[in-house]
């Protein structure tokens, strides 16, 4: 095999399995390497790391050959001449943040170079990890290609468990416990975050947690940073994408976010999005439906209700316009479900800033009377807030 890619999202242990795999698998390999690219090395930079590992091993001159061209064609005769298993780590850092699967500006000819790697015969693997899929993998992918692309889960139940042992220990029902793996998508970083602060927060009991879980509190801050780095990589399109699945809060099919979408400029990119977003690892298919993990939920709704109070206090259309705060064409029952994540969560932060009901209702009005040239859930949206705040308060 010519490479396999081990795809997730931050936290799920792409690189810890890839180094337990190495570990594993060394005896079938003659030679081991590992490369990170976290910090963006350029390919050339890359290339002559990789050679002057080689170079002592095959007890060649350490001269390095100048031309990219020469560089991996010396690399390729390495790979065929012995088993080498070659990991390159943390290859999302040289992909562009706004476009997905595109390569940053200047590192064009990594694109190449995986795409040779995996098509030219040698007797050795590439181990790839990344948060996103790059289009090299794209389009290489396939039954019979030579390589292959793993998207990794959560952890099932025992597994998720034992990273809580390792820390102290922990009360909770067999129910508790399933609850709280599932709300955290089973994902390993996760999980170590939430152990510890059950742990410094809560003396470890689990029910604790659960509590603040019920209230839609599922994300410590350590899990913001993580989380941070991955939304502020989408673009706008993406950012408003992924808010719709926020709004429906539970598994939704691809046509339900297509009709939710009424700007027609928009709504032409949705399906691009969404197959985006699932390249980046954001979005969980269940029985052709689409969803967001739990805490990833808690983390989209936060930034959602943090642009509509931005954008309601400087008197922006924008999020107020595009999207509906309790979901225009969902059923009774699930209009429910989203009415106190989403609009009362809204109101709750509004009213922190204005500090009456008289100041959101003024701003309220102000809006409907701006004049809009596009179609959209402006007004039913002011008009939820302005019957929900006396409700409310």
């Amino acid at each position: 095999m010519s490479g396999v890619a081990l795809l997730g999202m931050a936290g799920i242990s792409k690189s810890t399995l890839a180094v337990k795999t190495a570990l594993q698998m060394q005896a079938e390999f003659e030679i081991v390497v590992w490369r990170s690219l976290s910090n963006g090395p350029p390919l050339d930079e890359l290339l002559s790391s990789l050679l002057k590992f080689f170079l002592p091993i095959y007890g060649e001159d350490p001269a390095i050959s100048n031309t990219l061209e020469e560089k991996f064609s010396k690399l390729i005769e390495y790979l065929r001449s012995q088993r080498c298993l070659l990991i390159l780590d943390n290859a999302e850092a040289i992909l562009q943040g706004p476009q997905v699967a595109q390569w940053r500006s200047g590192y064009e000819a990594y694109g190449q170079f995986l795409i040779a790697l995996g098509e030219t015969p040698h007797q050795s693997c590439c181990l790839l990890t990344s948060r996103e899929k790059s289009r090299g993998l794209v389009l290489m992918k396939g039954e019979q290609s030579a390589v292959k692309s793993l998207f990794l889960t959560g952890l099932a139940l025992d597994d998720a468990r034992a990273i809580f042992q390792q820390k102290e220990a922990f009360t909770g029902s067999e129910t508790q416990w399933q609850i709280l793996i599932d709300r955290y998508g089973g994902n390993p970083l996760a999980l170590k975050l939430v152990a510890t602060a059950t742990q410094d927060l809560f003396d470890g009991c689990i029910v604790e947690v659960l509590t603040y879980l019920d209230r839609g509190i599922f994300v410590f801050e350590d899990i913001c940073h993580l989380l941070d780095y991955q939304f502020d990589r989408l673009f706008e399109g993406e950012q408003k994408t992924v808010f719709w699945f926020a709004i429906y809060r539970e598994p939704v099919a691809i046509t339900d976010i297509c009709e939710s979408v009424v700007d027609s400029v928009a709504g032409k990119s949705v399906l691009q999005q969404i197959n985006s977003l699932i390249r980046r690892s954001l979005l969980k298919k269940t029985d052709g439906l689409f969803c967001l993990h739990p805490y990833v939920l808690a983390y989209v709704t936060e930034r959602f209700i943090q642009q509509i109070c931005t954008k309601f206090k400087t008197q922006q259309m924008d999020v107020l316009q595009s999207h509906s705060l309790i979901g225009m064409l969902a059923k009774d029952w699930r209009r429910e479900i989203q009415l106190r994540p989403i609009l009362q969560l809204a109101i709750e932060r509004l009213l922190s800033r204005f500090g009456t009901v008289s100041e959101i209702e003024k701003v309220a009005h102000k809006l409907l009377k701006q004049p809009s040239q596009k179609p959209g859930y402006l007004a039913s949206n002011l008009r939820d807030i302005l019957v929900q705040l006396p409700e409310m308060y």
